[in-house]
């Protein structure tokens, strides 16, 4: 298995840690980003194989931060 990129926007440290682990096991390595901006912004730069985004960041709901999403990539 190839190692594979996932974009991780999470505001939770045990999620992210979680996540982090299981992706070292997955042959994934996350991209960690703290901001909707931040992601987008990462997004825009390079490729990623998947996105993890919290649904739940305070200032912005998590589903409507992956409007256009597919245009990108």
């Amino acid at each position: 298995m190839s190692n594979r990129s996932i974009l991780l926007l999470e505001d939770d440290p045990s999620l992210i840690r979680l996540i982090e682990v299981n992706s070292v096991l997955l042959d994934s390595t996350p991209w960690r980003r703290g901001t909707v901006g931040e992601a987008w912004k990462e997004a825009q730069e390079r490729h990623f194989d998947a996105a993890i985004v919290d649904l739940h960041l305070p200032g912005v709901h998590g589903w409507n931060s992956s409007n256009g999403s597919a245009k990108i990539g």
